[in-house]
């Protein structure tokens, strides 16, 4: 009978010392050509996307209360009607066959100290990522007792589709 459970312990051992060493390939069984040795790590690879802010303001033109939006601007005319509502800048020629153009208005605010910027731009899967952040102030930071307009004309060198996250930060005083 000690035979048995002797044999019932060693099968059991060499199990779970199988099962360890194949843990620690990190189950990445996939066609090698990652050059790490255990295979693919599936292909999602992150390359940065050229972009520009074109133009950028607290206020707009019309004096209307706007709110928070973002809008996808595909040709010229839409672009140059946006651009007037928000500035008396001259617009940029946009080639829109090669970039996309987007408009990020935060919507009017009771006060200064807010702001609207771009964190990040990437592709990562066949998409682009943006990540805008909007800042807010905290409430005991001192700022201008005025409307504003937070507001950016963003161009993108891509025409994949594009995922948008937004962020809230708040500004210390």
């Amino acid at each position: 009978m000690d035979e048995i459970k002797m044999r019932y312990t060693l099968l059991w051992f060499c199990g779970l010392l199988a099962a360890l060493t194949l843990s620690a390939c990190g189950g990445d069984w996939g066609p090698e050509d990652d050059g790490d040795g255990f295979g693919d790590t599936g292909g999602n690879t992150r390359a940065d996307v050229d972009f520009e802010v074109i133009h950028q303001g607290t206020s707009n033109n019309s004096g209307d209360s706007q709110d928070r939006r973002v809008r996808f601007l595909t040709d010229q005319i839409t672009y140059e009607d946006e651009l007037a509502k928000y500035s008396s800048a001259s617009a940029r020629d946009i080639e829109f066959s090669d970039a996309q153009l987007l408009l990020v208005d935060m919507g009017t605010q009771s006060t200064g100290g807010y702001s609207v910027a771009v964190s990040d731009v990437y592709e990562e899967s066949g998409v682009v990522n943006l990540i805008i952040n909007y800042t807010h102030p905290e409430s005991d930071c001192s700022v201008t007792q005025a409307e504003t307009d937070p507001y950016l004309f963003i161009r993108l060198d891509s025409s994949l589709d594009v995922i948008l996250t937004e962020e809230i930060a708040y500004t210390a005083c």
